[in-house]
């Protein structure tokens, strides 16, 4: 990612001192900021997308957001190659920045629009519920991320699937939920232990009694080990979400 967590706070201050004091007239050119943030070079990117947020003006340009979703779907981009690369992730400056730019895209994208909706999932910085509102295009960009060749990507698309598909306001069809049920089905057979891990842990916190069967095979069939004791851990968590699961559905 582009920045370090010093970095934005000078951003941060910089926002908040000079340029909150500035009229409008004041700010450089739109035209200006949209050169910055369009550049393929780092430099100025940050600060030119916290001065157009900072513009009500603005952010009703169309031209501005049109390239605040492309600067998304770069910064996207950009994560996924260097978890490829076996990169540590973003800093705390970063989930700021990444966190003030997926706000600012959501409160004017066009979520029936399949790119701009999938560029928000990839984020994955939104509430569930979120998600769940807007299903029809969401979803199938959650069954897409599920696929990934990436270990990291699947644990967090079914992870966010299970958690949208346990909202009441998706709206979707039984076909797409049946669909959606055997990723997560499939997810628990996973040969990466952290998306069955994941998808576990989710699922004894959103889960519904549908999915006991196949929980009940990972904890007699998992066959993760402890590195450090002899346990098989995920069956163990296999275990304790159908224990959640049943507690759940006892309390409706």
């Amino acid at each position: 990612m582009r920045t370090v967590f010093a970095t934005i706070l000078v951003v941060c201050a910089t926002i908040t001192t000079a340029w909150g004091q500035q009229t409008e007239a004041r700010r450089p050119s739109v035209s200006v900021l949209l050169t910055k943030i369009q550049s393929p070079e780092e430099e100025g990117v940050v600060e030119a997308f916290y001065q157009l947020r900072s513009s009500p003006t603005a952010l009703r340009n169309s031209a501005v957001k049109a390239a605040l979703i492309d600067l998304l779907d770069r910064e996207n981009r950009a994560s996924d190659q260097m978890r490829r690369a076996g990169g540590a992730g973003e800093s705390e400056g970063d989930d700021e920045y990444m966190g003030d730019l997926v706000s600012t895209v959501a409160s004017f994208a066009d979520w029936s629009n399949p790119r701009q909706a999938c560029i928000l999932v990839i984020s994955g910085a939104l509430p569930a519920e979120k998600y769940a509102e807007h299903a029809k295009t969401s979803i199938p960009c959650l069954l897409t991320r599920s696929k990934s060749d990436l270990g990291l990507e699947r644990r967090q698309a079914v992870e966010l699937l299970v958690e949208v598909l346990a909202n009441k306001k998706t709206g979707l069809d039984s076909t797409m939920i049946e669909t959606c049920k055997q990723v997560i089905k499939m997810a628990l057979r996973d040969p990466d232990d952290g998306v069955r891990i994941g998808t576990v842990h989710a699922l004894a916190e959103f889960g519904g009694e549908d999915m006991i069967p196949a929980l009940k095979q990972v904890s007699i069939s998992d066959p993760y080990v402890g590195k450090e004791s002899d346990g098989f851990w995920v069956r163990e968590y296999a275990t304790q979400a159908i224990e959640a699961i049943q507690q759940r559905a006892s309390q409706h």
